[in-house]
């Protein structure tokens, strides 16, 4: 479907593109570890261990780095293994290539730009003044947002960056650039403002892209829900997303964990009275966060059971 901004080229194209795009350098994978144990150890064996691979920074990044998005630089040399453990799902990373002034700048130059980059992007202000974080590594996220852009407010989305690709497990892809790259500002204090077009753009698939992923990990790892029907499973995901957005979990893994217990404890769980001992004491303690502690006691209870 051809977008309507004239200053947007959208290309279907394939991953051989791709693959010879990233044989001229600057280029990255932008992608989640809440989803995807194998993020963080991709991006540290690609990038020689360098911490602005991670998107979530000092020290509330290292506490949260299992749940962090990560940019994983890519080459010829290491784009097989990096495809074999990122690109395993379809919308599980996210292609990324810089400018061409900024991808002739040192490697450790170019993380540096492209992090401070993306780092001012993961919490963005809706037009209801709440501060919610973006999932940039989702491409019913990135292609939504930018068709709804104006011509600035893609500018200041792209950034430092040339493309965003979409590479599907198929070999598959699209990609998004601009007409005319202009310069951008080096320096932006967060929280960006998305306008309302913006918002209303990708909060409907968002939500709907979230929720069949949510759905697809029961499905595969819960026995209950092998061989439910959509509707039941669909109620049941979107009942208790919201659910956990309103108990205060926010991260893909702590909402994952959340809809675990609720599937292999009771649904209504979190009333129980252990649980809201947990849920009344602080949010980190030594024995980790909230949800750290609600999994290991209820995997604790399933065991003593």
């Amino acid at each position: 479907m051809p977008l309507s901004q004239s200053f947007l080229i959208h290309d279907q194209t394939t991953h051989d593109q791709w693959l010879s795009t990233i044989g001229q350098g600057g280029c990255f994978i932008l992608a989640e570890s809440a989803i995807n144990d194998a993020v963080p150890w991709q991006a540290e064996r690609h990038s020689g261990n360098n911490e602005l691979t991670r998107l979530y920074w000092d020290e509330t990044g290292a506490i949260h780095a299992s749940i962090s998005p990560y940019i994983i630089p890519v080459n010829s040399d290491n784009w097989e293994q990096a495809k074999e453990y990122i690109l395993t799902r379809d919308g599980w990373g996210i292609g990324i290539r810089l400018s061409w002034l900024d991808r002739i700048q040192s490697n450790e130059a170019q993380l540096k730009v492209l992090s401070q980059h993306l780092r001012s992007w993961l919490l963005v202000t809706t037009p209801e003044q709440d501060d919610v974080t973006l999932r940039l590594a989702d491409w019913q996220v990135v292609r939504p947002l930018l068709e709804a852009s104006t011509h600035p407010e893609a500018t200041a989305f792209f950034g430092p960056v040339a493309e965003f690709w979409h590479l599907a497990p198929d070999g598959s892809a699209e990609k998004l650039e601009l007409t005319h790259h202009t310069e951008h500002p080096s320096s932006i204090t967060p929280p960006r403002t998305l306008s309302p077009l913006q918002w209303q753009a990708i909060l409907t698939p968002s939500l709907l892209n979230t929720l069949q992923r949510y759905m697809a990990h029961l499905r595969q790892h819960h026995p209950r829900w092998h061989d439910a029907e959509n509707n039941e499973l669909q109620q049941f995901t979107e009942q208790h997303y919201q659910q956990a957005l309103e108990y205060g979990f926010r991260h893909d893994r702590d909402i994952v964990r959340y809809l675990a217990l609720a599937s292999e404890l009771l649904p209504g769980f979190i009333g129980d009275a252990w649980a809201q001992a947990i849920m009344r004491d602080a949010e980190y303690t030594p024995a980790g966060s909230r949800m750290d502690r609600l999994y290991s006691t209820a995997v604790e209870m399933m065991d003593n059971a």
